[in-house]
């Protein structure tokens, strides 16, 4: 059984839940605050994020989206050597820098369009 609260102590509770409503309202209004995660969205937006060229390393999917290859080929060519990576806290890291970085490898990874034969160079007569 709870016991009762003294008239002092109900109103205290009153104007500091009110307070805390009012403290909400104010953080929603700012747009501080995510509903959908509940949790503070200015510290993210604030947060730096370095260009890819800065970074020690990147996940698969951002090696792939980054040299136009699929996931698959990026971790066949960790396993084999030719992409250097780590694995950190279980996930595997693609190093950007170095002599067998990401960069490197995109340095002379075929670009994305088809080339195709110009005129003089075709076989047709």
């Amino acid at each position: 059984m709870r016991p009762e609260v003294g008239t002092k102590e109900a109103g205290r509770r009153r104007r500091q839940s009110e307070r805390d409503r009012e403290a909400e309202q104010n953080r929603r209004d700012q747009h501080l605050h995510d509903e959908a995660r509940l949790r503070p969205c200015g510290l993210a937006d604030s947060k730096k994020i370095l260009p890819l060229a800065e970074r020690f390393g990147c996940t698969v999917q951002t090696a792939a989206d980054y040299s136009g290859i699929s996931k698959s080929r990026i971790y066949e060519m960790l396993i084999d050597g030719s992409l250097a990576g780590r694995i950190i806290r279980g996930r595997r890291i693609v190093e950007i820098q170095g002599e067998r970085g990401l960069l490197r490898m995109c340095g002379g990874a075929p670009s994305a369009r088809r080339e195709t034969a110009r005129p003089e160079e075709s076989a047709s007569p």
